[in-house]
């Protein structure tokens, strides 16, 4: 793997990807994760913790994303 120019093209294009993606997730789906977690506590059946499902959505979205992008960069343009 060569860094170029390309490579940087797609990562910033990956990372665009990302963040909006994560918009996306804080506006529909936190929300839902949250009021469900808050209802499951009362009969004690919660799952996991929104929180952790967010580190998890914020680690692809902002790191996997973009080194995709940089390792695919150079395939793609």
């Amino acid at each position: 793997m060569v860094f170029s120019f390309s490579n940087v093209i797609g990562a910033l294009i990956f990372l665009v990807f990302g963040v909006i993606c994560l918009a996306l997730y804080q506006r529909f789906i936190r929300p839902l994760l949250i009021v469900r977690h808050e209802k499951a506590k009362v009969t004690a059946t919660q799952g996991r913790d929104p929180a952790q499902v967010s580190r998890i959505v914020y680690l692809i979205g902002l790191l996997v994303f973009p080194l995709v992008g940089f390792l695919l960069g150079g395939l793609l343009f």
